[in-house]
């Protein structure tokens, strides 16, 4: 054996202490190595090598999975070993550190806080033969492992291998004893040369505590803190590894990853496992449970590991205390001769005192295994535990006595292990299945015994018993699930063979990333502490099991009734995607508890009153209380409930019926009732899953009433499974699946398409095809090829473990009815045995829960009569009646309930319960603790800015302690309104020294809580609520942070009108889940940023309903209003006005609602928030003076007050909603009518005078202000308008999400929401309307302006024109100095002309001025005088249409009839205006239709007259005249005139109407494609006129004086609004 120098820093300490060899026992007191005790512990004689007999080993020939690992232990110490026999791991309970119990792992092997990646180590250790991550360990060099085969177990118990590689044979036996894990390695050599072997030992191991929680324990992630040395005088090799490393500090490390997941795993820390101390109880909960990291002096403990190394019974030395290298050592085996080598390996706590040197030794007789092994076969007796007839009701169901027999015969003659071909089954494949059962069941029960069962301590004696802890074994970390122990003490009970042994286990579950706290968890407890009582009938195991139910039971039945907040008798598994998850076999296993504790207390009525002084398991929430103070506590909704009444609210009896009732369900596709194995809102389940074996172990004890109508519905159940395409094994990963297969299989059912004995067949090949030598079988299976894989979520590792109980206990359960089923395939098949009536049943509680089930509406369509009838027969007939009777307790006198708004939901108990009704009362110092948190969130938006806020401010305000020093509040006048309210705050205690919420202002803040009425007296219905009315923050969470309950507040409105940061933080706080404080955080934030909002969300499946709306608008206040308290920014604007003496502002306010409640409508919580400044004062107490805001439950004689009808959340809605349109329309309606009286308008128009330039530009100023607020109230009204046509629309938007209105609600309702309905679509109307007039008077201002704007363009074109005339004037002076400016004078000649031409064209010129409109009506009677001889012709003429000549007449009289009414109406020039208007517009039409008749006139009329004459003439020749003559020669000279047009006619109107022709086909084919159905024509028809041609109320600018069809109606004034400049708030709302 050789050494290397320390390469590490911790190996440099380690030679140092090793060369002292004075850190852990005093080297003084060790002997030489001859002398004293010390030889013991280095020699021995060496004892004949063991060699079992096929009676001491049991063994699986030929195993379908090989490569499994052995598990194996005693006294609690465990070790696992894998597939070729080297150590996996080895681990015992030492009481010390986090979790009580030590593994020694490789290096390689992840801690036990990485479950999944351990669990993957584990197994790949188990199947490595090839050693790649074995660090520590014996290994034989000169043997390859890959050809090691596991021959069995010896005393069922320790495992052995064996290996043979050329000329040497390996034979490995495991083993423990006391308390030490023993390797005996036999090496052989039978080859004919001696043979050289090399020995290696390695030391790569990390002694780490199993604890699974914490993913920063100190102790496991200390790699340097492992120190190892010497044993003494160098024997021996000793790791240990302190519980505090000396010279480190208290800082965790970094978290392996910053996952969610991660940080979760920080913020919780329990006990595990099995710290446990002394006290004998099955839940653990006594006072001694050891805490992590505690500052005590077992802290300084150290954790150490001896290992020494025998051969041939002498130990050798260590050359290196290092870990590496690995000890090597080189043996000669002479030919036909064999050496032994054994390995021990003990974990020792020490103290922190040095400890006895032989601490670290291992005496070397206790190192000789073969020794042990044939002392212990003495003791040994093989037995068959399917020997022994099952015990148990419905276990060993009659099959006749020559199967038991046979069974029995088959049993006895194997005493070492299960024989092969004696069961008479031509199956080969079942045979070898069939005779494993025995075995699997002997290597459960030794592995239960040695492995899973952990003491707790060392006993004191004899007859001491020592208190066991129950987990899943070493491979789960000895992890304690529920599940598991019960099926592992069930195989122990069954099997008989506890001896003086007390199994008990502690479960500590629940934390953030552990799987939640099962429902089963308490049962489980409960019926292993009775099966426990059943088993040791001696006076003390009765009294401690009698103690125990004493104590736990009334608590247990106390949390249930706390959890029933439905009082249904009905308890969710879990939440799935929010909503409640309900499973049958849960529910199954706690009546089962309830059953058993019912005929406990009926023997033993003193148990039902626990003595609490002495308690131990009952917990904190009861310890050390009365049993009326327990009442309170535990008093479901409020009511005061002892232990009698508990016991008989949960009468199993009671509890029985309603889990039938609220799992029979109609299945959708078969139209038949079933019993459901999961019910949820989202869902029902009917098909089977593994964890549904507790129905049929519930079935031999009387759960299911079978009767009849009952058994109808088991059986509908039944035939369903094979319609389910899941129930193909082909898909199946879960090995307790076919488990289940093997129990129904053995009941003749099937639950596919084999029959029931090829289905027991195939599940057997599965279920021992998946196992291997160790007999132990494995919670998930691969899809496809079925063999063992682990878990894939940490979260199912407690089913993965519990598996691998249930399946044996399953198997052994039903060993009999599988060999009777497998061995009759000629009888026919027999009903099954649970369908058989028994007559012990009771009548009248089955005929109870049919009535109720057919009473009970559900969810499902309803049965037909058809389906009905299809039932038993002499059941029918009542199932039908029962239905037919079912009646209200009162029908309405008429019918006028309007059907379609009835929504009708059933199944309420399978929806969630509200999540704001609590029943822990939030503390000071709890609220502080919130808003700590709070603080330490970083805001990635502006989302949650205002509670991040005022979290700050009251930190700062904690933090100075100004609002600690409470000082008394001043006095107040008796009369006083706030005095008269305080008297009411006589339960509210005085502030906390450390709450600093403010509690001194005068900030109303009311809450009215209605309570249920179920339990209240008739007389009390009428007043079942409670107003309370606070004026400080203090008072406020003092009254919300109380603990709600449906029957006392199971309806709550809270009316904040005056909000500070502060009273939004206690809102916030006092808001029970985290989704509702981000809605009120929300919530909050909307209403300071003034928004308009509105949302309406039903969710059925989540049974919630959510409601919000807000609203902000302007409003004109004094200039000395009075400020309200808020949380929105104040917005302040001067409003223009000409009176100084009465200046106007305008301000913002906002006012919103918000609803949280259920789907149902039985509970809600409503936050009214106001902010109106300058609006009425808040009152301060219940009678409100007239001048003071009213309450929003209205006043005495209001329409909500009326029955007290606002309860009802639909009334309560509107009449909020018709609270703020109020508010709106007043305050918007104000500003409007104050601009109209500041504007001077009257009637609907401006006066506008006819201004100067200087009057224009004076008040163009304010107009423009005007504008500006006209603008922003056009704005806000439009966003209003489509906020408020959301709410019109809510409940269509609903689409089938419609939470549930009854009969009764729309009986008792329905005029209240009809009342308030039309109320808030007047006031919609209003505001409509009124937008419609501010956007009229802007438009009108617009215009106005414009006009003046003209007027003064008018004045200076009139000024222009008149300086036009003047200019005429000197016209001809500037002609004459334009001459006379000539450089030469003109000749004598020239002068007279020119002197004549410039006095005649002045005269002329003079002459047309004065004369002109003179000439204008000359021309104008001549153009007349054209006029009417161009109508006379064209009223002789053929061209134009005598209908069409007629309407132009009327037109013409019509027009002239308007302008004579215009002149009288509007004014003389007005009517001047629009009359030379009309005129002008007129002749401009006239002369264009007359240029076009001449045209037609002259070329197709004249010729064709012409012609059509000169015809006439000439056939008839009379000369009468010489005219004759004239007409003859015109219509000869204008025959080719009249040939060409008349040629052109026929062509031009052919073409037009072949393109007409053409038009109306296509129109005709448009029309077909687009004409209206008969459905939709009547509502087209019905507004089209509305839309083609809108109404004169809509056209504002058409209306004129004459017209008085419409005349404005005058509004109300209303409130609101703001303006300014262009940066004013006007434009950006």
């Amino acid at each position: 054996m050789h050494g290397q120098e320390p390469s590490s820093a911790t190996e440099r300490n380690v030679s140092a202490i090793a060369a002292n060899k004075s850190a852990y026992w005093d080297v003084s007191e060790v002997p030489a190595e001859t002398e004293g005790d010390f030889p013991r512990f280095t020699h021995r004689k060496v004892s004949d090598t063991f060699s079992p007999n096929e009676s001491q080993i049991s063994t699986w020939v030929d195993a379908p999975n090989q490569e499994t690992h052995a598990s194996f232990g005693d006294n609690g110490v465990t070790a696992t070993v894998n597939a070729c026999g080297d150590l996996m791991q080895f681990s015992r309970y030492l009481e010390a550190g986090s979790s009580g119990i030590f593994c020694a792992d490789h290096m390689n092997t992840n801690e036990p806080y990485s479950v999944q990646e351990r669990a993957e180590d584990l197994l790949f250790l188990s199947r490595d033969k090839s050693r790649q991550r074995c660090t520590y360990g014996l290994r034989i060099l000169d043997f390859s492992m890959k050809n090691c085969r596991h021959l069995g177990y010896v005393h069922d118990r320790w495992p052995r291998y064996e290996v043979e590689d050329k000329n040497l044979r390996l034979t490995i036996q495991w083993m423990v004893h006391e308390k030490t894990v023993l390797q005996e390695c036999i090496i052989t050599n039978i080859g004919e040369t001696d043979i050289d072997v090399t020995m290696e030992f390695g030391k790569g191991l990390h002694i780490r505590d199993m604890d699974y929680l914490d993913p920063v324990d100190k102790f496991n992630d200390d790699w340097d803190g492992h120190v190892p040395v010497h044993g003494p005088n160098n024997y021996g090799w000793i790791l240990a590894h302190p519980l505090k490393p000396k010279g480190t500090t208290e800082e965790k490390r970094p978290t392996k990853d910053s996952s969610p997941m991660q940080l979760m795993r920080l913020t919780s820390r329990k006990p595990t496992n099995a710290t446990i101390d002394s006290y004998k109880d099955m839940w653990g909960t006594s006072g001694n449970v050891k805490s992590p990291h505690v500052d005590n002096d077992e802290n300084q403990d150290t954790i150490a590991v001896a290992i020494s190394v025998f051969v041939d019974g002498s130990a050798i030395r260590f050359e290196s205390p290092n870990q590496k290298p690995p000890e090597r050592l080189v043996k000669t085996i002479r030919h036909g001769t064999s050496i032994e080598v054994v390995s021990a390996y003990k974990m020792v706590r020490l103290t922190g005192s040095k400890a006895s040197w032989y601490e670290f030794m291992i005496p070397a007789d206790v190192a000789d295994v073969s020794k042990h092994l044939h002392s212990a076969s003495k003791l040994f007796t093989a037995f068959s535990p399917c020997s022994y007839e099952p015990s148990g009701e419905g276990h060993g169901q009659k099959e006749g006595d020559r199967s038991r027999q046979k069974m029995r015969n088959w049993t006895a003659l194997v005493p070492g292990g299960p024989p092969r071909g004696l069961l008479e089954i031509k199956d080969q494949s079942v045979n070898q299945s069939l005779n494993h059962i025995d075995f699997v069941a002997r290597r459960k029960l030794e592995h239960i015994l040695s492995v899973c069962a952990i003491p707790l301590r060392d006993p004191e004696d004899e007859k001491d018993i020592v208190p066991v802890a129950l987990t899943c074994g070493d491979t789960s970390g000895h992890r304690v699930s529920s599940a598991a122990s019960f099926f592992l003490l069930e195989i122990a009970k069954r099997l008989t063979a506890i001896e003086n042994k007390e199994p008990q286990d502690r479960d500590e579950e629940s934390e953030s990333f552990m799987p939640i706290d099962s429902l089963t968890d308490t049962p489980f407890q409960i019926i292993k502490v009775f099966g426990f009582a059943s088993q040791y009938q001696s006076e003390n195991d009765l009294e401690m099991a009698r103690k125990l139910i004493k104590e736990v039971a009334m608590p247990w039945i106390m949390d249930l009734n706390k959890s029933d907040v439905r009082v249904s008798r009905a308890w969710p598994h879990s939440q799935d995607e929010g909503c409640n998850k309900y499973r049958l076999s849960e529910h199954v296993w706690v009546w089962r508890a309830l059953k058993l504790i019912e005929g406990h207390f009926r023997d033993f009525p003193e148990d039902k009153s626990p003595e609490f002084e002495d308690e131990k398991v009952g917990g904190e929430a009861y310890r050390g209380q009365s049993k009326e103070g327990r009442d309170v506590i535990t008093g479901q909704h409020d009511e005061v409930l002892t232990d009698e009444n508990l016991l008989r609210r949960f009468n199993s009896r009671d509890v029985q019926r309603d889990i039938l009732r609220r799992f029979t369900a109609e299945n959708e596709m078969s139209k038949k009732r079933m019993l459901a194995m999961t019910r949820s809102p989202r869902e029902t389940r009917f098909l089977f899953h593994a964890s549904d074996t507790a129905l049929f172990y519930g079935t031999n004890r009387d759960f299911f009433l079978e009767k009849a109508s009952l058994n109808e519905v088991w059986e509908n159940t039944i035939e369903a499974q094979v319609h389910h395409n899941e129930n193909s094994e082909t898909g199946w990963d879960n090995s307790i699946r076919y488990a289940l297969a093997v129990m129904l299989g053995t009941r003749d059912i099937s639950i596919n398409k084999r029959p029931p004995q090829e289905l027991i067949k195939s599940s057997l090949e599965v279920l021992f095809g998946s196992t291997g030598p160790n007999g132990l079988f494995y919670g998930l299976l691969d899809s496809t090829t079925k063999e063992p894989a682990s878990f894939g979520r940490e979260n199912d590792r407690d089913f993965y473990f519990h598996a691998s109980f249930e399946i044996p206990f399953i198997l052994l359960t039903h060993c009999w009815k599988i060999y009777s089923k497998l061995n009759a395939s000629d009888k026919p098949p027999e009903p099954p045995s649970i369908l058989q009536p028994k007559t012990s049943t009771t009548h009248d509680l089955l005929e109870e829960v049919v009535d109720l089930n057919l009473m009970q509406p559900k969810r499902q369509p309803a049965q037909t009569e058809t389906e009905v009838g299809s039932m038993a027969p002499h059941r029918a007939a009542k199932l039908k009646a029962s239905k037919a009777i079912s009646m209200k307790k009162s029908i309405p006198f008429n019918s006028l309930i309007d059907q379609s708004s009835i929504v009708d939901l059933d199944e309420e108990w399978l929806y969630n319960y509200p999540t704001f009704f609590f029943t822990e009362r939030q503390t000071s110092e709890k609220f502080n603790k919130e808003v700590e948190k709070l603080q330490e969130l970083i805001e990635m938006d502006t989302s949650g800015a205002l509670i991040t806020k005022a979290a700050h401010d009251y930190t700062m305000l904690l933090s100075i302690a100004s609002r600690r020093q409470r000082s008394r509040p001043p006095k107040r006048s008796p009369e006083d309104p706030l005095e008269l309210l305080s008297r009411s705050w006589a339960d509210i205690p005085p502030p906390n020294p450390i709450n600093a919420l403010e509690d001194k202002s005068d900030n109303m803040a009311f809450v009215a809580d209605v309570m249920r009425q179920k339990n209240l007296q008739k007389h009390e219905r009428d007043d079942n609520i409670t107003f309370r009315g606070v004026n400080s923050n203090y008072k406020l969470w003092y009254l919300l942070s109380l603990p709600r309950t449906a029957s006392k507040a199971k309806k709550r409105f809270i009316w904040l009108p005056a909000v500070d940061y502060e009273r939004a933080l206690v809102c916030f706080i006092t808001s029970n889940t985290v989704e509702e404080r981000q809605a009120i955080s929300l919530f909050f934030e909307r209403h300071s940023q003034y928004e308009k909002h509105f949302l309406d969300e039903t969710s059925m499946v989540l049974n919630t309903w959510e409601s919000e709306f807000h609203l902000s608008f302007y409003k004109l206040v004094d200039e000395n209003y009075e400020s309200a308290v808020g949380i929105p920014k104040e917005i302040v604007d001067d409003f223009p006005g000409s009176d100084p003496s009465d200046p106007k502002r305008l301000v913002r306010a906002s006012v919103g609602f918000r609803f949280i409640g259920d789907f149902f409508d039985r509970h809600w919580t409503c936050h009214l928030i106001e902010y109106i400044p300058g609006g009425k004062p808040i009152p301060t107490y219940w009678i409100r003076e007239k001048h003071e805001r009213q309450f929003p439950w209205g006043d005495q004689g209001h329409l909500v007050q009326d029955n007290n009808c606002w309860r009802q959340r639909k009334v309560l809605e509107l009449h909020l909603f018709d609270r703020i349109l109020e508010e709106l329309v007043d305050s918007t309606k104000t500003i409007f009518e104050t601009i109209k009286g500041e504007l001077g308008v009257e009637h609907g128009a401006i006066p506008f005078s006819v201004l100067n330039s200087e009057d224009y530009f004076s008040s163009s100023e304010q107009w423009q202000r005007f504008q500006q607020i006209l603008q922003a109230l056009d704005e806000d009204l439009s966003d209003m308008r489509v906020t408020i046509s959301k709410w019109e629309t809510r409940e269509k938007d609903r689409g089938q999400e419609r939470p549930r209105w009854t009969r009764t609600d729309e009986r008792k309702y329905r005029r209240y929401i009809g009342k308030l309905e039309g109320t808030t679509r007047r006031r919609i109307r209003d505001l409509n309307r009124l937008h419609g007039q501010i956007q009229s008077l802007k438009e009108t201002l617009r215009r106005g302006q414009q006009q003046i704007r003209d007027d003064l363009n008018l004045r200076g074109s009139e000024n222009i024109r008149f300086f036009t005339y003047v200019t005429v004037v000197f016209l001809p002076l500037g002609f004459a100095s334009s001459i006379f400016g000539m450089s030469e004078e003109p000749p004598s000649s020239v002068i007279p002309p020119m002197i004549v031409c410039s006095a005649v064209a002045l005269l002329v010129t003079v002459v047309a001025l004065a004369n002109a409109k003179r000439l204008n009506g000359v021309v104008e009677d001549i153009s007349e005088q054209i006029n009417n001889y161009s109508l006379l012709k064209m009223e002789r003429s053929p061209l134009i249409n005598r209908d069409r000549r007629n309407e132009m007449k009327k037109e013409n009289l019509t027009r002239q009839a308007e302008e004579a009414g215009s002149e009288t109406s509007e004014g003389h020039s007005k009517g001047i205006n629009m009359q030379a208007t009309r005129g002008i517009r007129a002749h401009e039409d006239e002369q264009s239709w007359h240029f076009w008749f001449w045209v037609g006139y002259l070329f197709v009329e004249l010729p064709a007259r012409r012609v059509l004459m000169a015809y006439y003439d000439l056939t008839h020749p009379k000369v009468t005249h010489w005219s004759m003559y004239f007409r003859l020669v015109m219509g000869i000279l204008l025959l080719p005139i009249f040939l060409v047009s008349f040629f052109l006619q026929l062509v031009l109107i052919n073409t037009f109407d072949a393109a007409r022709s053409i038009l109306r086909h296509l129109e005709r084919l448009v029309e077909s494609s687009l004409r209206e159905n008969e459905e939709n024509k009547k509502f087209v028809d019905g507004h089209m006129g509305r839309l083609a041609y809108p109404m004169k109320r809509y056209r504002p600018y058409r209306r004129t004086k004459g017209d008085t069809s419409e005349t404005p109606t005058e509004q109300k004034h209303t409130p609101q609004s703001s303006y300014g400049d262009g940066t004013s708030h006007y434009s950006g709302k």
